[in-house]
């Protein structure tokens, strides 16, 4: 607030507890800080950002100090559905985001490479991709697709999504990609320093793997 920095949004988290609890100690006022705006990730399990987890989740969350929180428990940042749910379903999940974990933004997240892996993962379907969106938008929420590639950069404009963050760093952008951004009225968030960590040479990664990292 001082530096005139009056609101941030959080975008990804595994464990809602924290950013909660400062939240309500900013909105009591007992604590000068910005509003802090939450999202919460609804996603396919087995997803980029909802992979199936077992023991090595466990131990990766215990060495790096931090919590390990169920997709079913109100307390995780991370909501995942079946691979194949329907339609209802999906936004039944949208909704219980909103009312069990108080999102104030819904994220998407449209990558084929695991988060720490990087081995394949699947992608949401179009309609389970559109179902997300448009119950966020009747819940009068915005929502957010998290994107790396130009094909998932087509597939979140045609979601219909309020925004979506990062840049294509697979191949360039055509003006028809332009074009229909400026037609579906969608902010994008370039978010420049994630893109450039992604598509640039890293120690020993030849370029077979940095295409993996992509």
């Amino acid at each position: 607030i001082n530096r005139g920095i009056t609101t941030v949004r959080d975008c990804a988290t595994d464990d809602l507890r924290d950013t909660q609890e400062l939240k309500e100690v900013i909105e009591r006022g007992e604590l000068l800080g910005p509003r802090i705006i939450q999202a919460v990730l609804v996603g396919n399990l087995g997803g980029t950002w909802t992979p199936k987890r077992g023991l090595m989740s466990r131990f990766q969350n215990w060495a790096g100090g931090m919590p390990f929180v169920e997709y079913d428990d109100p307390s995780s940042g991370l909501l995942a559905f079946d691979p194949g749910a329907s339609e209802a379903e999906i936004r039944a999940a949208v909704d219980r985001a909103i009312d069990e974990r108080g999102a104030d933004v819904i994220k998407m997240y449209e990558q084929r490479a695991a988060k720490m892996t990087f081995e394949p993962a699947p992608l949401m379907s179009k309609a389970q991709l559109e179902a997300i969106a448009d119950q966020a938008r009747i819940r009068g929420v915005p929502s957010t697709v998290h994107h790396v590639h130009v094909e998932s950069f087509r597939r979140a404009l045609d979601a219909g999504p309020t925004s979506i963050a990062h840049i294509a760093v697979d191949e360039p952008l055509t003006e028809q990609d332009l074009d229909r951004l400026c037609e579906v009225g969608c902010p994008m968030e370039p978010t420049f320093s994630i893109a450039y960590g992604m598509c640039w040479d890293l120690p020993g990664t030849d370029e077979k793997h940095r295409g993996d990292l992509q």
